[in-house]
């Protein structure tokens, strides 16, 4: 019976993603300027045609005689639902997923999340585009390489001076998909999609020399370099590579990005630790347990214990069963009992 319930419920599931062929997903941070509505371009990743159109869609409103505050505020799936209550979105067609936008709400003066320019005399949709993808990954328009697909539709010439340009990012990825409408006044004048090749120029760290699986890095094998690099690429900072082990071979010049790296185990299969529990107050030690596998600092890991036996049950020969107890390192040769086991 089970298993019966089982396959209709995953069979249920199917359907429903079969069926929402556009998506929404939250993205985990976003950044606004404080004279700014959050709109639901700003917070989440549009696929689709039943999705893209709402990018413009208010969540988080905001006006100059109460702009939004600065510092960083949440969007969840319940404030984009509220918001978009009202319209005509289909939720059978349309797919919401994520948890919570964490949006950082900066000062208007604040260079990398200004508003954008209004276009200069004679400029067209393609200099529009430039500006709002710097704004996009909080750069400057001269830390950007743009190669841009095809345009069938020639919408990046059309002049944009006395127009307002609503260019909006509808996926994240090295070729960014945009949708773009051109408006004189109320009226659309011009409306299409384009993708364009995203490159950052961004101040990264970079292998001196060949770097071993599972060697300890050192401030010596790395330096600052500015590089063209993918703008989805994770590149990992000084404070979480100084001191790290490689997980991989990085060749020499090689770009460290977070995946690249992780904490060093400070306790290797085999080693005797002290555990200590924390019960009603009372520290209770237990020294020699032996680890069986390797552990990071904040990782759990299992360690054995010989069973403790009376000196007549050793004078007999006997053997005790070794007791298995979960643990989180907190230190080279340290850890305290995990999940409250006692």
């Amino acid at each position: 019976m089970m298993n019966r319930l089982l396959a209709i419920f995953f069979s249920l599931c199917l359907t429903a993603v079969a069926c929402a062929q556009s998506t929404i997903t939250l993205r985990p941070t976003a950044k606004v300027g404080e004279s700014s509505a959050i709109t639901l371009g700003d917070v989440a990743d549009l696929t689709g045609e039943d999705a893209t159109r709402f990018a413009t869609a208010v969540i988080v409103a905001a006006t100059q005689s109460k702009p939004l505050s600065k510092g960083s505020m949440k969007v969840d799936i319940a404030l984009v639902r509220g918001a978009l209550k009202g319209t005509d979105i289909k939720w059978g067609k349309v797919a919401l997923s994520g948890s919570t936008c964490e949006v950082a709400v900066v000062s208007a003066d604040a260079p990398k999340a200004a508003p954008a320019p209004l276009p200069k005399a004679g400029g067209s949709v393609r200099d529009h585009v430039a500006t709002r993808l710097a704004q996009h990954f909080g750069v400057e328009v001269r830390d950007l390489k743009l190669a841009y697909d095809a345009d069938r539709s020639g919408i990046l010439d059309v002049p944009t001076t006395g127009r307002t340009v609503a260019a909006t990012p509808t996926g994240r990825s090295e070729r960014m998909p945009l949708t773009i409408r051109v408006y004189e006044g109320t009226r659309l004048v011009a409306e299409g999609s384009i993708r364009v090749g995203v490159q950052v120029r961004r101040t990264v760290l970079v292998t001196r020399g060949m770097v071993s699986r599972g060697m300890r890095i050192t401030s010596a094998d790395v330096l600052e370099e500015d590089r063209w690099i993918s703008p989805l690429s994770e590149v990992a900072h000084a404070s979480a590579v100084v001191g790290a082990a490689a997980k991989s071979r990085l060749d020499p010049g090689t770009v460290i990005l977070a995946r690249d790296v992780e904490t060093p185990a400070v306790v290797r299969k085999g080693d005797l630790i002290a555990v200590d529990s924390v019960v009603g107050g009372v520290v209770i030690r237990m020294n020699n347990a032996r680890a069986l596998t390797d552990g990071r600092e904040g990782e759990e890991i299992v360690v054995e214990q010989a069973a403790s036996l009376t000196a007549v049950d050793k004078a007999r020969g006997k053997r005790g069963v070794p007791v298995t107890v979960r643990v989180t390192i907190t230190g080279p040769g340290r850890a305290v009992v995990a999940g409250g086991q006692q």
